[in-house]
C-alpha cells in the first residue's frame, strides 16, 4: 500500500511550507502572546495547562490532517466502487473505447467524488501525456488509497496487455467487485453489532456513575452540584462521541434521491415540520398556563410529542421508497429485454410494459411513458421518474441505463447487469434494515433501564433524607451523612437532561444504522422520551410504596 503522503495529492515540502509550518508557528505564537499579555490568568492552574496544550494541538493537527483526508478519500472511493463498476459494465456494452468510457465517468464528480478524480488522472495521462492506458492505470493504482480500486486497475491493466475484450472483462468484473463490496459491507454491519455491545457497556457504566453521583453526596458530604454537573457532562459527551463513532462505521449510502425536483412527498414533509414545531410550542404554553400537576418528565414528553408527526410522515415515505426499490430490478430487466427486441427503442418498450404490474412502481412507469410519448426531454423525463420514486438507487441505476442506450449500448445486456447488481445491493440493504430493527428494541429497553436506575437512586435518596430528618440520632451516629444535599427539583431537572440527551443520541444512532433522513429520528426520540418518562414515574411511585414515603422528594413534580 502507498504511504499517506503518496495518496495526499500534495508533495511533502509544499504541505509543510504552505500549511504545517504556518499552523505550528501560529499556535506557538498565540500561546506565547497569551502568556505575556495575561500572566495572571494563564500562568497558573488549569488555564496554564490549556495554553500549553494549544501548540501541541496545532502540531498534532498538522500531522493528523493528511491521514484524515486520505481516510476520507479511501472511504469515498470504496463507497462508490460498486456503482462505478456497474456503470463501466453497461457503457462497455456499446462501442465506446475505454478512453471514451473514462472521459464520460470523470465528469460525474457529483456521483463519484474522489473516484472521479482518480479516473480523471488516468484520462489526462492518456490524453495529454500520451501514456498507454495500462501504464496510466498502474501508475494511479500504485498511488490510490483504496485497495479495491488499486486491485481493479491492476487487473484492468493486465487485461489490456493480454488483449482481452473490454466488454468481456468488465462483465466478469461485476461479480468480482460485488463480492468485494459484499465483504466490506458485511464487515461494517458486524462492526455495528460490536458497537452495540460497546454502547450497552458504556451506558451501563455511565448509569452506575450517575447513581453514584446521586447517592454519594448524601453519605460522604462531597459537593452534590459538582458531582451531578460532571455526571451530566460525561453522559452527554460520551453519547455524542459514540454517535460520531457509529457515523464513521456505518455504510454511507443514500436512500433519498438527489434530483433537483421537489415532489409531493418532499412537500408534505416540509409542511409537516413547522406544524410539529408549532405543536410543541402550543403544548409548552398550555402546560405553563394550566399549571398541570404532572411530574416534570411527563411534561417534557408531552411537549416533545408533536415531533412524532415528522417521524411518522418520513417513515411512511421511506417505506414507500423501499417498496419501489423492491420492484425496480424486475422492471429494468424487462425494459432491457423489451427494448433490445425493438432495436433499442425504449419508448416503444415502455408502452408494452405498461400492461405489466410492477407493484408500487407501476404508476411511476406509466407517468414515465406519458412524458416520453409527448416528446418531453428524454433525460428530464427520467429525472422526473427518479424523483417520483424518491429512491437514490433507482436514480443512479436508471441514469446508467439510459446513458448506455444513448451511446449505443445493448439494452438487454445493460438491463441484466443493472438488475443483478441492484438485487445484490438490495440484499445487503435488507440485512442493514434488520440490524437497525434489532437496534431499535435494544435502545428502547436501554432507555427504560436508564430511567429506572436513575430515578430509583433518586427515590432511595429521598427515602434516606426523609428517614434521617425524622429520626433524632446523635451526631456521632449519623457521622458524615447528610452533610450535603441537592435540591430535589434541581436534581430532577439534571436527570431529565440526561434522559433527553440519551433519547436524542439513541434516536440519531438508530437512524444512522437504519439509513434514510435523520429527521425521521424524531419518531424514535418521542417514543423513548415517553418510555423514559413512564419508567421514571412508575419507579418513583414504586419506591414510595415499597420502601415508604419520601417526603424530601415531593418537590420533583
Amino acid at each position: 500500500m502507498p504511504s499517506t503522503m503518496d495518496c495526499f495529492d500534495m508533495p511533502v515540502d509544499r504541505y509543510v511550507k504552505r500549511f504545517a509550518a504556518p499552523i505550528i508557528l501560529m499556535s506557538f505564537t498565540f500561546a506565547a502572546v497569551m502568556l505575556l499579555l495575561f500572566p495572571d490568568v494563564f500562568g497558573e492552574g488549569i488555564f496554564r495547562l490549556v495554553i500549553y496544550l494549544i501548540p501541541l494541538f496545532g502540531t498534532l493537527l498538522t500531522v493528523a490532517y493528511p491521514k484524515m483526508m486520505v481516510d476520507k478519500k479511501r472511504a469515498d472511493i470504496n463507497n462508490n466502487m460498486h456503482y462505478f463498476i456497474t456503470h463501466m459494465g453497461v457503457l462497455a456494452t456499446s462501442d465506446l473505447t475505454l478512453t471514451g468510457i473514462f472521459e464520460l465517468l470523470r465528469k460525474k464528480k457529483e456521483e463519484y467524488g474522489a473516484l472521479a478524480d482518480e479516473i480523471s488522472k488516468i484520462f489526462l495521462m492518456v490524453d495529454t501525456w500520451h501514456l498507454s492506458m495500462s501504464e496510466a492505470c498502474r501508475f494511479v493504482g500504485r498511488r490510490t488509497p483504496s485497495l479495491l480500486l488499486s486491485d481493479f486497475l491492476d487487473r484492468l491493466a493486465h487485461a489490456m496487455d493480454a488483449g482481452e475484450a473490454m466488454d468481456v472483462f468488465l462483465t466478469s468484473e461485476q461479480e468480482v467487485v460485488m463480492k468485494q463490496y459484499d465483504v466490506v459491507y458485511r464487515g461494517q454491519l458486524y462492526q455495528i453489532e460490536l458497537m452495540k455491545e460497546m454502547y450497552l457497556s458504556m451506558v451501563m457504566a455511565l448509569i452506575f456513575m450517575a447513581s453514584f453521583a446521586i447517592i454519594m453526596p448524601l453519605i460522604t458530604g462531597v459537593d452534590p452540584a459538582q458531582m451531578m454537573m460532571m455526571t451530566v457532562f460525561m453522559f452527554i459527551f460520551m453519547e455524542t462521541v459514540l454517535v460520531f463513532f457509529v457515523n464513521t462505521k456505518t455504510p454511507h449510502e443514500k436512500l433519498w434521491h438527489t434530483v433537483n425536483l421537489e415532489t409531493e412527498r418532499e412537500q408534505k414533509i416540509k409542511r409537516t415540520i413547522p406544524v410539529a414545531i408549532t405543536g410543541c410550542l402550543v403544548m409548552l404554553i398550555l402546560i405553563l398556563l394550566l399549571q398541570l400537576d404532572l411530574p416534570l418528565q411527563l411534561k417534557a414528553a408531552i411537549v416533545f410529542t408533536p415531533l412524532i408527526l415528522i417521524g411518522h410522515v418520513i417513515k411512511k415515505a421511506e417505506a414507500d421508497i423501499k417498496r419501489r426499490d423492491d420492484n425496480f430490478a424486475s422492471f429494468i430487466r424487462s425494459l432491457g429485454a423489451s427494448a433490445a427486441a425493438r432495436g433499442g427503442i425504449v419508448d416503444v418498450a415502455l408502452k408494452d410494459l405498461r400492461a405489466h404490474d410492477f407493484g408500487a412502481l407501476t404508476q411511476d412507469v406509466n407517468n414515465l411513458y406519458q412524458r416520453l410519448a409527448i416528446r418531453v426531454n428524454k433525460m428530464r423525463s427520467w429525472y422526473h421518474f427518479a424523483a417520483e420514486t424518491g429512491s437514490s438507487l433507482i436514480q443512479r441505476f436508471s441514469d446508467m441505463f439510459i446513458e448506455s442506450i444513448d451511446v449505443g449500448g445493448k439494452a438487454d445486456s445493460a438491463g441484466n447487469i443493472i438488475s443483478n447488481n441492484f438485487i445484490h445491493i438490495m440484499g445487503l440493504r435488507t440485512q442493514r434494515y434488520q440490524t437497525g430493527s434489532s437496534l431499535v428494541g435494544v435502545m428502547y429497553g436501554l432507555t427504560a433501564g436508564v430511567a429506572v436506575t436513575l430515578y430509583l437512586s433518586l427515590g432511595i435518596v429521598g427515602t434516606m433524607q426523609d428517614l434521617f430528618s425524622s429520626t433524632s440520632l446523635p451526631q456521632e451516629v449519623v457521622g458524615g451523612m447528610l452533610q450535603e444535599t441537592l435540591d430535589p427539583t434541581i436534581l430532577n431537572v439534571l436527570l431529565l437532561v440526561i434522559l433527553v440527551g440519551h433519547s436524542f443520541a439513541s434516536a440519531i444512532m438508530i437512524k444512522l444504522v437504519e439509513g434514510g433522513s435523520l429527521k425521521g429520528a424524531t419518531l424514535h426520540f418521542v417514543i423513548m422520551m415517553w418510555i423514559g418518562a413512564m419508567s421514571s414515574v412508575l419507579t418513583l411511585k414504586g419506591t414510595a410504596s415499597m420502601i415508604g414515603g419520601f417526603g424530601a422528594m415531593e418537590g420533583i413534580t
